[in-house]
């Protein structure tokens, strides 16, 4: 059976739609086209609200006031104050429910390539998700899990010793009470950096190694095979997405580019690799990867020219 935990757990941003909802058919009950319209434009803004906008229709509208004067003539006035609360929250777990009958998929969170994501989660912690990001949230009575399908993701989590929060991503298992930390994805590697407190990182479903990690820490696990290892990264690198920045400190021009194409569909290429000792230092705005681009082309005295909608970097002498 629904109940509240477990909707407004399972699925936080359809229980958001659902309530308002409620209350806004309850304030402009008596004026249905007033209420389809708003809901109309909240649908269009929001995706979960066309789920419960649909269902909506298909229920049509409840009419508490008229039903309430039909069946209870003698004391209408004292019951529907009694029953009116209780035929909203029914409604709304009603709503709620079919939803989740018909989705039947934990809740996912995700970003476009360039974009980024705040989402509060229901227990109070909070995930950002940087570009091009996938998480799906999976909470229950004891466990939070989290997992990382693609990206990155940084977590502010809520102290609960009682459910421990577990981020998965590939085979590495993140776990955590309350601290901050960042975990990034990708087909080659898992990289977890912790920001304050501690997490333990294990590897497998059963492993019973734990590495534990201290604040400053970054691990850095193999997709591919199996080795690992810890370094510690300035962390105002790590985090400067965050502020709409890549921060190069020495870092080699071809995985520079590599970090800005991150962040753009207009990718930059470099036609012909440069000299191994060929870096990059600076602090450059994520949103803008021509302005990127110019800088390398001006440091390394590269003609810069668009191909097949690459920002494409050469040599001058290959110029056509």
């Amino acid at each position: 059976m629904t109940n509240a935990y477990s909707i407004e757990q399972r699925r936080p941003e359809l229980y958001e739609a659902a309530l308002q909802t409620v209350r806004l058919s309850d304030r402009t009950r008596g004026h249905s086209s007033t209420f389809q319209s708003i809901l109309l434009r909240k649908s269009e803004a929001d995706p979960e609200y066309t789920k419960i906008h649909d269902v909506w229709d298909g229920l049509g509208q409840i009419e508490v006031d008229e039903y309430l004067d039909v069946k209870m003539t003698t004391r209408p006035r004292r019951w529907k104050t009694v029953f009116q609360p209780i035929a909203a929250a029914a409604m709304l777990f009603l709503t709620v429910g079919i939803v989740l009958f018909l989705s039947g998929r934990p809740p996912a969170y995700e970003t476009a390539i360039g974009e980024q994501r705040n989402v509060m989660l229901p227990d109070g912690s909070e995930m950002v998700l940087n570009t091009d990001t996938r998480a799906i949230v999976r909470y229950d009575r004891n466990f939070r899990h989290l997992e990382i399908e693609r990206g990155e993701a940084w977590f502010d989590v809520a102290h609960d010793t009682s459910r421990p929060f577990i981020v998965h991503a590939g085979d590495s298992q993140v776990r955590a009470v309350g601290t901050s930390f960042l975990v990034r994805r990708n087909d080659e590697r898992v990289d977890v950096t912790l920001l304050s407190g501690i997490v333990e990182v294990t590897r497998g479903e059963n492993s019973a190694e734990k590495i534990e990690l201290v604040p400053g820490d970054r691990l850095r696990q193999s997709e591919v095979h199996p080795s690992i290892a810890i370094d510690q990264p300035q962390i105002e690198v790590v985090t400067a997405w965050r502020q709409g920045q890549l921060i190069l400190n020495e870092t080699p021009v071809a995985e520079a580019l590599n970090e800005m194409n991150r962040y753009s569909n207009n990718k930059i290429r470099l036609v012909s690799s440069l000299a191994p000792e060929a870096k990059l230092s600076g602090v450059f705005r994520l949103s803008d990867s021509r302005a990127f681009a110019e800088s390398v082309a001006e440091i390394y005295d590269l003609n810069l020219y668009e191909d097949n909608g690459y920002l494409t970097l050469a040599p001058r002498r290959v110029l056509r």
